[in-house]
């Protein structure tokens, strides 16, 4: 796939992605405008009225508010399953060595640790809305606040290195490509029948 010389993607990758916005959000605008609508035993296009009885009769209706609550019963259990099953994932590609561990790892966690009370102020500030814009900058270890604040925190330095350069295992090993082809020149001079 090739991306246009001015950095944008091809026209090609925004139509299909328009296209497949349109196919997700059509099909809602549609169950949206009949909501609303005044008929209430077949669908016509155009709805002939719009109205927002539907809502009150739906609002009095007991299995409503049953679907309802089991669809919040739902959300709060997966939620905390998906809190529980993401820490011990975390724990467990922070504890274990294996072959991609790296690249998972920095997918899924980059651990940095901060005394409660900083983390605190974080909170104080994440609660101001759109307005609190945090910046984590991990060169120099800081996280700046919407005041201007800075707090410093550590980091593993093998992470910051492969985070910073985008390394994975093949990356690293990448990077030494150079000594590789010295020692396969040397091998082949040396072993010319391998």
């Amino acid at each position: 796939m090739r991306f246009s010389k001015n950095g944008g993607s091809p026209l090609s990758i925004k139509l299909a992605t328009l296209g497949g916005l349109l196919f997700l959000h059509v099909p809602f605008g549609f169950i949206l405008l009949y909501a609303f609508s005044t008929e209430d035993k077949s669908y016509q296009f155009p709805p002939p009225g719009l109205t927002t009885k539907w809502f009150a009769v739906a609002w009095g209706r007991e299995d409503i508010w049953e679907a309802l609550t089991l669809s919040v019963k739902v959300a709060l259990v997966s939620t905390s399953v998906a809190l529980v099953l993401g820490t011990l994932a975390a724990a467990a590609i922070y504890r274990t060595r294996f072959f991609g561990r790296e690249a998972v790892s920095l997918l899924i966690i980059l651990p940095i640790a901060l005394p409660q009370e900083q983390v605190d102020l974080l909170m104080d500030d994440a609660e101001r809305g759109a307005n609190a814009v945090v910046s984590v900058d991990l060169e120099k270890q800081e996280i700046t606040g919407p005041d201007g604040g800075t707090l410093s925190f550590e980091v593993d330095p093998w992470r910051k290195h492969c985070l910073l350069n985008g390394l994975d295992d093949i990356g690293l090993t990448l990077e030494k490509g150079v000594k590789i082809d010295a020692f396969e020149e040397k091998r082949r001079q040396a072993q010319p029948w391998l």
